[in-house]
């Protein structure tokens, strides 16, 4: 798995707190540091705070106060360059609204999930 270590900082915003513990420990494990959001409103006060230092998102697209797709258009709008790795176990209900960003339907493999980040990252 040396392909996909980084010591970059990750964002990532899931209201699972199970999925996102499993995520971060993940990425943690890989030498990234990480931010943790319960919710889309909360994903872009935290980069908005931190913009300078997080280089990748990865944030569900189902989660209370503000949706993965409300708040991917707030954080591109102000930073367009932004990587944003969407993941959704209701990819049917989005497909339309989510042309415009990468994304992984639940359930996926961590490995592909952070091997497509990371390939983002370095391109």
């Amino acid at each position: 798995m040396k392909f996909i270590k980084g010591s970059e900082t990750i964002l990532v915003a899931d209201d699972s707190e199970g999925l996102r513990n499993l995520l971060s420990l993940f990425l943690k494990e890989l030498g990234y540091k990480v931010i943790e959001a319960e919710n889309g409103q909360i994903a872009v006060d935290k980069y908005r705070q931190h913009s300078d230092l997080i280089s990748a998102v990865i944030m569900d697209i189902d989660m209370p106060v503000k949706n993965g797709i409300v708040a991917f258009h707030e954080i591109k709008e102000d930073h367009p360059n932004a990587i944003i790795m969407m993941i959704t176990g209701y990819i049917s209900e989005y497909i339309d609204k989510i042309k415009e960003c990468d994304f992984m339907e639940k359930p996926f493999s961590p490995i592909e999930l952070v091997t497509r980040m990371r390939t983002s990252i370095d391109s």
